[in-house]
């Protein structure tokens, strides 16, 4: 098929897809068939590792892609990973990225908890290329702990970690210094991170 010029959003959010579909969306916007697009909202799906493996020669095609909606999704921590390597080549025009809801802090095969994918995507935002000034992380139990109702109560499940919070922490730091460090009218580079739901505590 020709490529788009004219489409500007694509909304695929609860249909479905599993990573097969995925693959086939990023094959798609990597051929440069929607050259065009600035908003991609796959949202409420079953898309896992393989998708976000993808992302990257899917940026590559979309060079105007400002927002990508994966929320509630089935990435899980390798996923986040790789959703940060493809952040961290430094080629995105991305300035909203949504995972809320990923089990990014869940090993896919073990269930374990890690806070590997967290720690890449704080590197990765951290960083002066970045163009992401969103950033949607809710209910990703990023602090190992979770509300559950148990045996006629709700009490705290798991055990709790504050790695995660202090690798995002180092994020907004590296952010400051580089404004900093940029000459008289470079770009400043702030930086929403949605956090509800993960049970921050004050500590």
């Amino acid at each position: 098929p020709c490529a788009s010029r004219t489409l500007l959003s694509l909304r695929l959010q609860r249909n479905g897809l599993n990573d097969d579909a995925g693959l086939r969306v990023m094959g798609a916007l990597s051929a440069g068939r929607a050259k065009a697009l600035t908003s991609l909202d796959l949202a409420s799906n079953h898309l896992g590792v393989e998708t976000a493996k993808a992302l990257d020669v899917a940026f590559a095609g979309c060079p105007s892609l400002t927002a990508l909606d994966l929320t509630d999704n089935l990435l899980h921590s390798q996923g986040g990973c790789a959703v940060a390597r493809s952040l961290g080549k430094g080629s995105s025009a991305l300035t909203t990225l949504r995972l809320g809801q990923n089990f990014l802090c869940e090993d896919v095969d073990t269930y374990a908890f890690s806070a590997d994918a967290i720690e890449a995507l704080a590197a990765a935002l951290g960083q002066p290329s970045s163009a992401v000034s969103s950033l949607s992380l809710e209910r990703n139990r990023i602090c190992g702990v979770e509300w559950k109702f148990h045996a006629g109560v709700w009490a705290y499940d798991g055990t709790y970690s504050a790695v995660a919070i202090h690798a995002l922490a180092g994020a907004l730091v590296m952010r400051r210094k580089a404004t900093a460090a940029a000459s008289a009218g470079g770009r400043v580079l702030p930086l929403h991170v949605e956090l509800t739901g993960n049970f921050v505590r004050p500590e």
